[in-house]
């Protein structure tokens, strides 16, 4: 199977070999492996994980929304942001964790709003988790 992973700013992986291919898609975890069904899905904050054919190497990285095809010529992910593990910025996503909390916590927050941030929260967490960095903020 031929993997494309890439962003509006990036290709990341164009036309890899891959044994496999595990997506955050909006229902839930998807794994894909040679011969699966056609689809088209939309994908949820989280991580792409995939191992090279080639080498065995299995490589993750975090994304932010975005689409997935699956067809005959090999599975396209097109995702809004994606990250490799070295590239989160900790500090950063701990600010925009401590914020989001701390909007979410306004009890006269627009019902829009509390979306937005919730939304915000949701990522920011997820980067920190994705890090390793243990980001103790619920919400």
């Amino acid at each position: 199977m031929l993997l494309s992973l890439v962003t509006p700013k990036k290709k990341f992986v164009t036309n890899l070999s891959v044994e496999r291919v595990t997506l955050p898609a909006f229902k839930g975890q998807l794994t894909v492996l040679p011969g699966h069904s056609p689809l088209v899905t939309t994908l949820s904050t989280g991580v792409v994980k995939f191992k090279d054919s080639t080498t065995g190497t299995d490589h993750e990285f975090f994304v932010t929304w975005g689409y997935c095809e699956v067809g005959k010529n090999g599975i396209v992910v097109l995702a809004e942001t994606a990250e490799a593990k070295s590239e989160i910025n900790v500090e950063r996503a701990k600010k925009a964790l401590q914020n989001a909390s701390a909007q979410l916590k306004n009890r006269t927050l627009d019902p829009k709003l509390i979306e937005k941030h919730r939304r915000k929260f949701v990522r920011a967490k997820a980067r920190l988790d994705f890090a390793g960095t243990n980001s103790q903020t619920t919400h």
